[in-house]
């Protein structure tokens, strides 16, 4: 209602101006009528406008004071006209606006009420002014007829701009309805997407972000204004809805983009890199355990015959050296650690955790490796870092290395360098410290169509391999708790990352 109260003031100030050039013109052009009463009048309209206003500033307007105002605008009025020319006053009409007010500020009753103060400042005016008192019979009837009319148009007045007052009051209360209900869904949905653990990104009808949830923000950092197809190049695809977008670092999202009502797309990033970790390790375990099961009949099979062959040959190589006896016994010493291997893979590793200097078994690996007559004069080993403590046992992270620093090694037939580099690197998924430990390589590379199957069993490109030494890396580091993946190196060769973790618990 304040509101309305200053909006009708604006509307009194208006016609108070106007009042006022009108007089000010009447001066200048020496009209007959009486303008200096008029500039007495606006001065007293004026001089209840500001006291109205300082009444009321910091008040709440009562109807009864909207009231007392639409009494005091009609008695206005009715001066005014009596002014200027009785019933057929230009101020006569200043009746209508006053009823419009009343509903406008006080709805149906307060229109009937300004239309009841009308009726009586009219009459009043009529009076004075001598309009109801004619000489003859027929200018008594022709002036009341008129009276009666003017009245009749006062309380229509009423009833037409009351009911559009009641109209237009219960339309703003369902506006502020709709407006509060949609504030109150705005919040809950900002809430949602604030606490939703997926990242909510929304672009307009031309493809460019418009909206980020803090999620999203986390994943893609500030994109605000970029175009989507930028930020996941995947969303380009004809007809695809669902994708996967695989991260530079590793990290693997599934995306949901869905066409929005008036233009733009929003797109559902999920960050399922650690569930895919999961499936990996559950794939890993049941290649595992079919693994396990093959080297226990395997080694009940083969390790005992070999053991008695081997035997022969060493005393048929005391009696009678050869080149070909040499040969065999060097096939069997393979096909014992191809054996051993299998036993290893099927067996859960032994750990005995504490705390060691990762970068201090790296180094110990490099400079071992380093005396290997068969790569010295060709492969260069080099370990960087700082001392980095993690929760492990030495020995299988020491087993660990070397399997990496010689698969690496035997990828670079022509020679090259194998770096391992030693860091802390917190994990932020699981919100843990730890280690990571990257070894890469020069070599020829592993296609990327074929980096997921490195650490199946048997699978080697290598002639002469297992393909279980990379198997028994991904475990070693799998029941320690951590991670390895395998990348592409930098500019070419292979990158293998691995993560243990600072004081986490072993896998069980």
């Amino acid at each position: 209602m304040s509101a309305n109260f200053q909006r009708y003031n604006v509307y009194r100030l208006g016609v108070s101006l106007a009042t006022l050039g009108w007089a000010s013109w009447l001066v200048v052009e020496g009209d007959a009528v009486r303008p200096l009463p008029l500039f007495r009048v606006v001065a007293v309209a004026l001089g209840l406008l500001l006291v109205s206003l300082f009444a009321m500033r910091g008040r709440v307007v009562s109807s009864r004071f909207l009231l007392l105002q639409l009494a005091l605008d009609v008695v206005v009025v009715s001066i005014l006209s009596e002014m200027s020319g009785g019933l057929h006053s230009f101020f006569t009409l200043l009746y209508f606006p006053t009823i419009g007010a009343g509903a406008y500020l006080l709805r149906r009753p307060g229109a009937l009420w300004a239309a009841s103060f009308a009726t009586v400042g009219f009459l009043a005016m009529l009076f004075v002014h001598h309009e109801l008192r004619p000489t003859t019979s027929e200018g008594l009837i022709l002036a009341w007829s008129e009276a009666m009319f003017r009245i009749f148009a006062f309380f229509l007045m009423a009833l037409l701009t009351g009911h559009l007052g009641e109209l237009l009051a219960r339309t703003g209360e369902a506006l502020e309805q709709e407006q509060e209900s949609s504030r109150i869904l705005a919040t809950e949905r900002d809430t949602v997407l604030d606490r939703v653990h997926a990242g909510v990104v929304s672009t307009n009808g031309a493809g460019i972000v418009v909206s980020l949830n803090p999620f999203a923000i986390d994943l893609l950092g500030d994109v605000l204004g970029r175009p989507l197809t930028d930020v996941l190049p995947g969303v380009g695809a004809a007809g695809e809805t669902t994708w996967e977008e695989r991260r530079p670092n590793g990290q693997r999202w599934v995306c949901t983009v869905a066409l929005l009502p008036r233009g733009g797309r929003v797109v559902v990033v999920e960050d399922v890199t650690e569930l895919a970790r999961m499936r990996e390790a559950k794939r890993q375990d049941e290649r595992m355990v079919e693994a396990g099961r093959l080297a226990a009949s395997l080694a009940h099979e083969i390790r005992n015959p070999l053991a008695s062959m081997s035997g022969s040959l060493q005393l048929i190589r005391e009696e009678h050296p050869s080149r070909v006896v040499d040969l065999a016994l060097l096939e069997a010493e393979r096909l014992n650690r191809l054996v051993e291997d299998f036993l290893d893979m099927s067996r859960r590793p032994v750990l005995v955790p504490r705390p060691v200097d990762v970068h201090a078994i790296a180094t110990e690996v490099c400079e071992a490796f380093t005396r290997d007559v068969r790569y010295a004069a060709r492969v260069t080993v080099l370990c960087e870092g700082a001392p980095t403590v993690a929760h492990a046992d030495p020995d299988r992270v020491r087993q660990a290395l070397w399997n990496l620093v010689l698969n690496g090694a035997q990828a670079m037939p022509r020679g090259g360098q194998v770096t391992v580099s030693v860091q802390a690197a917190p994990n932020a998924s699981k919100r843990v410290a730890g280690v990571e430990i990257v070894v890469s390589d020069e070599g020829i590379g592993i296609p990327p169509e074929e980096r997921t199957r490195v650490f199946d069993p048997f699978y080697t490109t290598r002639n002469g391999g297992t393909g279980l030494g990379l198997l028994l890396v991904e475990r070693i580091v799998h029941f320690h708790g951590g991670y390895v993946h395998v990348s592409a190196g930098d500019p070419h060769g292979t990158r293998f990352n691995l993560w243990l973790p600072s004081e986490a618990p072993l896998v069980t």
